[in-house]
């Protein structure tokens, strides 16, 4: 018998246990026994003291059993651990993570044409676009090109693997979205992980090894990567396969060739799933060839294109990490130069809108920065981008990854000859689908020019393959943008020589985009000759617009294009000129969902100030607040506007526009990410249409976002205070003031209990109060007389019974001699007369509105302040108190009010028809003098017939505020003139400068 089949308990090592374990069982007991005669009297009790020994023994013998076992399992664990971290470092962990960093941390630009001397590293210019679970059905529908309608949540690729349980992915997208950057980065992420392998196979470099073995596993596929060198074995990616926790990433089926190959590497990934079931699986395609051979089990998700603020920060990073390479150096200096060449790029491409369009494909976004910094300025070299995107699309990338359709199909040259004769069918039917029997109907001559075998089928499948047309729907096909299908057509016409086409379309916007691309490469000669044929505005601003772009221009047709600008002095000839200009203003448009385009550009200074100039010349004034008064550049976005003009200019522009009206932005058009390069209201606040129909236009702004006729409740109590000296002097200085006497006694009965003195009727109450306030005269007796009635102090001052209180009064008339009446007087007179110009009103009959406003509100304030604000603190004086008052009369309200001009119109119509006052006769008609005035002055104001000048501002504030209390127990009418107060206050900031407006404006078109 070998010692393999020797029975447990027989060998030599079992035999000793058994004579150590009898030696332990018997040996301890018998000393015991023999050093202790009491066990040896009682043998019941030695008999229970040897099973008691005998059972702690079984104990421990079981006890050093267990610890055995676990010993060896924690010792497995330990040289694990100890093993991993020392492979880590030294062995083929290690090696490969080496390899794998060198192999895929660079950005891939096969086939792009325009290409940096520089390779940049992904973590310098990375920007996760984000996937989403999307049905395949829809993902194939999906254009590869432009904007992308939302479907869902953005979120990055990890969410979805950061999940209990083996997960299995399909990441699809069209060309150039991002999927292989997307692996690649999720490679490097997935290597800095603790326990966590990333396995990256390109499927199409392993298509002949798979198809000729189907057995081959993927431990071997991975080891035979080139990149490895053969430095790691298969068996150890066996080994961590089969462990698990392994992330395997398989990119490009869609690069696989032929439909049958494409099933045949789908089943082996399967199998691999199989054979590996503990690790996760993604794969990668273009929607096209998954939809042919899906993974079965495998959620979809779809990759986002960029949003305008993941392309920002992408060209940031990626001229900043240029920079960085072509300077060899870091610094504030390369940040700056950095910034500003990317803010450069990025305002050329929001400004044409096509390329800002195309931008949102991370493959074409880099070749835009490429030919920014390579190859000159944007827009210019467009139509040579255009031509380079649809190579890159068409052929280039293919050949680069060795993906050349097999001969004797097209080249790449061929492909572009077809697709140019195709792109210009559909321009000539003004069609962006087509059916496949017409397509086919197209293609099938221009074919049969370059390739002796014509297949119309299998030349549509290798060019939707490219993603350079797609499949609308069954049946149809498109251009992925219709920017390709107008550069396309250009090509053509300039290869055909047929600028004649482009002449005869002018007037049509359909051909707008494709002329100014024919223009680029060719002489505009002929087509601007046509355009001044035509002499419409549309063919003008075509013209216009030709000559900024076109390669060459005759010296002639510029001169004869500038006359044009310079000789416009008949009405009519004015009125076209502004037709052109307005065209011409609002050519580029971005296109937000599927009925509507904004302009690509905000409102400019330019085009409103012809707005403002033919709205002079109807006797309207529509001047936007400007800093300084001075209008500024005319490309620079217009900014200082009322909302009572914005429909007036929209007005205007239809006339220009007939055929397409403008209408202003909904918020939720605003809030839509398309529109935040252009307008973004998280930064500024831009004009949006009322909610529902008649509804004034309003700023929308988001939160922390200045309202641009924002006033905060410190600010109107900060020129209250200051509005209270020209009120009260106004109001001193103003001869047989209308029922001030009604007002002093309806006052004198507040504080007495008696019949109201005869004298009191000829008592000029309100100068003797401005007097004491304001006068200033050194008599101290003057102290002990601002701590009476005119303090508000009466009920402390005065004794109790009514004829003290009359006594009183007499009195207190005494200390005030007719001198120092007089003195107040003519102080106030000669104050106002200074620093109180109301001579910039129009007309006397307006100065003398104001005049009665600021003269009758002071008393109203005075009495309504009087009211509410007994006892008194004599501590205080006037200026506090009054203060004080306003705070309590503006309490719970706020903190800030937003009164627009159109918004302060409608509250003056309010103001017109106040509620009912009961009681207190003098003060109803002295409120109503004060409202008609006010209502009177603040449509001149509103309508810009009168400056907003410091002084008319607290004609208007004061009398808002004086109306407000009186109706201080009329809510909703003291609301109306608080609000009115602040909107005056808002125009009075503006004029001023404290307030400077960064609003904008965006005209939208269905």
């Amino acid at each position: 018998m070998t010692a393999a089949s020797t029975p447990p308990g027989t060998g030599p090592s079992g035999i000793l246990g058994r004579v150590l374990l009898l030696c332990v069982a018997f040996g301890p007991p018998a000393v015991v026994v023999q050093v202790w005669p009491a066990l040896r009297s009682d043998p019941g009790l030695a008999f229970g003291a040897l099973l008691g020994w005998w059972a702690l023994v079984a104990v421990g013998r079981f006890a050093g059993q267990v610890a055995g076992v676990l010993g060896g399992m924690w010792a497995q664990r330990v040289a694990d651990v100890l093993d991993r971290a020392v492979m880590r470092r030294t062995s083929y962990r290690g090696r490969y993570a080496k390899s794998l960093i060198a192999g895929v941390s660079y950005v891939d630009l096969e086939g792009v044409p325009t290409q940096s001397e520089y390779h940049l590293d992904l973590h310098e210019v990375y920007v996760d676009v984000g996937v989403a679970p999307r049905p395949l059905h829809d993902a194939v529908r999906e254009p590869y090109l432009g904007t992308m309608a939302a479907v869902g949540e953005r979120v990055g690729l990890r969410k979805f693997l950061e999940v209990p349980e083996p997960v299995r992915l399909a990441v699809v997208a069209g060309p150039g979205a991002g999927k292989s950057t997307l692996l690649r980065r999720t490679a490097l992420d997935w290597q800095r992980r603790r326990g966590g392998l990333p396995v990256l196979l390109i499927l199409r470099d392993h298509v002949g090894a798979i198809l000729d073995d189907p057995s081959l596993t993927l431990a071997a596929a991975v080891a035979s990567l080139r990149w490895l060198h053969g430095d790691v074995p298969a068996a150890w990616f066996e080994r961590r396969l089969e462990r698990g926790r392994c992330l395997v990433l398989l990119d490009g089926l869609d690069e696989v060739a032929g439909e049958d190959h494409r099933r045949a590497i789908v089943d082996w990934v399967s199998a691999q799933i199989i054979r590996y079931p503990r690790n996760d699986f993604v794969i990668t395609s273009r929607p096209y060839g998954y939809e042919t051979a899906p993974l079965t089990g495998a959620t979809v998700l779809q990759v986002w294109r960029f949003t305008p603020e993941q392309a920002t920060r992408f060209v940031h990073g990626w001229y900043l990490a240029m920079e960085r390479r072509s300077r060899n150096a870091d610094g504030p200096d390369v940040a700056e130069h950095a910034r500003e060449a990317a803010d450069d790029l990025l305002v050329r491409v929001r400004a044409q809108p096509a390329l800002f369009d195309l931008a949102a494909n991370p493959l074409l976004l880099t070749m835009i920065c490429n030919v920014h910094r390579y190859r000159g300025a944007l827009p210019g070299s467009r139509a040579e981008l255009y031509g380079e995107m649809c190579e890159v699309l068409l052929y280039r990338r293919q050949e680069a990854k060795r993906l050349t359709d097999p001969p004797p199909g097209p080249t790449g040259a061929q492909k572009k000859l077809v697709l140019r004769e195709l792109a210009l069918y559909m321009m000539r039917h003004k069609v962006r689908d087509l059916p496949t029997r017409d397509l086919h109907k197209v293609i099938t001559p221009a074919l049969a020019r370059v390739v002796r075998r014509a297949d119309a089928a299998e030349f549509l499948s290798m060019v939707e393959r490219s993603g350079l047309l797609v499949q609308r729907e069954a049946g149809s096909y498109a251009f992925a943008h219709l920017t390709l299908q107008e550069y396309l057509a250009a090509e053509e016409i300039r290869e055909k020589n047929r600028p004649d086409i482009l002449a005869e379309t002018v007037d049509d916007p359909w051909w707008r985009e494709t002329a100014l691309l024919w223009a680029a490469g060719s002489d505009a000669g002929p087509l601007v000759e046509a355009c001044l044929r035509s002499g419409s505005a549309r063919a003008l601003a075509l013209a216009f617009d030709c000559q900024d772009d076109a390669l060459e221009l005759a010296p002639g047709l510029r001169d004869r294009l500038d006359d044009l600008l310079s000789s416009s002095v008949d009405d009519e000839r004015r009125a076209l000129m502004v037709q052109v200009r307005v065209t011409r203003a609002l050519r580029r448009t971005i296109t937000l969902g599927n009925t509507a385009e904004a302009c690509a550009t905000p409102v400019s200074a330019g085009l409103y100030r012809l707005f403002v100039e033919d709205s002079a010349w109807r006797g309207e004034s529509r001047r936007p607040d400007l800093p300084g008064d001075a209008w500024p550049e005319d490309d620079d976005p217009i900014s200082g506007l009322w909302d009572v003009d914005l429909e007036p200019f929209l007005t205007w522009i239809g006339e220009h526009q007939r055929d397409q009206p403008y209408r202003l932005p909904t918020v939720a058009e605003l809030n839509d990410p398309v529109m935040h390069p252009v307008a973004d209201i998280r930064k500024r606040p831009v004009w949006a249409r009322g909610e529902a129909t008649g509804h004034r236009p309003k700023p929308a702004t988001a939160a922390g976002v200045p309202h641009p006729f924002g006033i905060s409740v410190p600010t109107l109590q900060r020129r209250l205070q200051a509005d209270r000296v020209p009120a009260a002097m106004f109001a001193m200085a103003s001869k047989n003031t209308p029922f001030v006497p009604e007002l002093a006694r309806a006052l004198f009965r507040q504080f007495s209990v008696g019949p109201t003195p005869g004298w009191i009727e000829a008592y000029d109450w309100l100068p003797v109060r401005v007097a004491l306030d304001y006068c200033p005269d050194p008599r101290p007796h003057l102290a002990d007389a601002r701590l009476t009635l005119f303090t508000g102090a009466l009920p402390d001052f005065l004794p109790a019974s009514a004829a003290a209180r009359d006594d009183g009064l007499r009195r207190f008339v005494g200390l005030l001699d007719a001198d120092f009446v007089q003195s107040g007087e003519r102080f106030a007179k000669d104050h106002s007369r200074e620093r109180w110009r109301l001579d910039l009103l129009p007309s006397p009959a307006l100065r003398s509105r104001a005049y009665e406003i600021l003269s009758l509100s002071y008393p109203v304030v005075l009495f309504r302040w009087l009211q509410a604000d007994r006892p008194l603190d004599r501590r205080r004086d006037a200026e506090v108190r009054l203060n004080a008052y306003w705070a309590r009369h503006l309490r719970g309200m706020g903190p800030t009010f937003y009164v627009s001009p159109g918004r302060a119109a409608g509250m003056a119509e309010r103001a017109l028809v106040p509620p009912a006052m009961p009681g207190d006769e003098p003060m109803r008609v002295l409120t109503a003098v004060i409202a008609d005035n006010l209502v009177h002055l603040l449509d001149k104001v509103l309508t810009r017939a009168v400056p907003v000048t410091a002084e008319i501002a607290t004609c208007l504030r004061f009398g808002a505020m004086a109306l407000a209390a009186a109706y201080a127990d009329h809510e909703d009418a003291r609301v109306v003139f608080i609000n009115l107060a602040c909107g005056v206050t808002a125009l009075e900031e503006r004029a001023r400068g404290e307030i400077v407006p960064d609003d904008m404006v965006v005209l939208i078109r269905n």
